[in-house]
């Protein structure tokens, strides 16, 4: 009933009202308690007559009718550390490399990072 809202991954940029998505990944396990994400994100519209849209599902201002159906290329890594069987760390970074339909509609680039600590009880 109500998405995820980092659907594609963790910066959450983009909504999945009208979205193509393609995402290749690989997951590596160095030792148990280490797993290692590295994904590439390929993103279309299904037509270029409807918006693109935010991650809360609003439409993006100038885009609807405008431009082709590439949206955007998304490369992340994320790491995922078990400290303890209570304690976990995960961090990583996305880059999103924007199409010139979303520049023009006043989008540019992004990187975004995150981490964070979680304790289970």
């Amino acid at each position: 009933l109500y998405p995820k809202m980092a659907y594609f991954n963790q910066a959450g940029l983009l909504g999945t009202q009208n979205m193509i998505d393609v995402q290749p990944n690989l997951t590596l396990y160095p030792n148990p308690a280490l797993t290692i994400t590295l994904a590439h994100d390929l993103l279309w519209r299904q037509t270029t007559q409807d918006a693109e849209y935010s991650s809360i599902g609003t439409p993006l201002p100038n885009t609807a009718g405008q431009g082709n159906k590439y949206t955007s290329g998304q490369s992340s890594v994320d790491i995922g550390w078990k400290l303890t069987p209570y304690l976990n760390f995960n961090g990583g970074l996305v880059y999103v490399d924007v199409s010139d339909s979303l520049k023009q509609a006043g989008g540019q680039d992004t990187t975004f990072s995150y981490l964070t600590l979680t304790y289970s009880f």
